[in-house]
């Protein structure tokens, strides 16, 4: 009897791990804009590769869109205008700073409900890498650009 009371006892353990677990990886609206590519920095260089893309099932087309490079202290390094995102969206971007912030934006983002877009931020103490974050509103984004 107390070993199937053990038993038990593990699997509702196992069970509420793995379900909290579960519920942490999945915190993103949809639809979403996202990144596919490289970013790499280097003492007095930086680029982003790639493209930006809309979510499955994400039918919303984004004009104006611009990739923003920010500073420490949120002022603007370069800003360049990709286009109109329908599906997928080239960005080819190099700097001799290093930002600490880059963002993707579009006016057309903050009117949809249930959004979210991915920008990066610098972790020095990682070693000139980046670190994705997530931006539901404009609000959450760590710099205006």
């Amino acid at each position: 009897m107390a070993s199937t009371r053990k038993i038990v006892l593990l699997v509702c353990a196992a069970l509420l791990v793995f379900g909290a677990g579960c519920e942490q990886l999945d915190h993103t609206p949809d639809p979403s804009v996202k990144f596919d590519g490289n970013i790499t920095a280097s003492e007095g260089s930086f680029e982003i590769e790639g493209h930006f893309y809309r979510s499955v099932g994400n039918e919303y087309v984004y004009e104006n869109v611009m990739v923003h490079l920010l500073d420490e202290r949120e002022e603007r390094i370069e800003s360049v205008h990709l286009g109109t995102l329908d599906e997928r969206l080239p960005v080819s971007v190099s700097s001799s700073s290093i930002p600490a912030y880059v963002i993707v934006d579009s006016p057309d983002f903050w009117q949809q409900n249930n959004f979210a877009v991915e920008y990066f931020e610098y972790k020095d103490w990682k070693g000139l890498s980046y670190d994705l974050q997530w931006a539901s509103n404009r609000s959450e984004l760590p710099a205006q650009p």
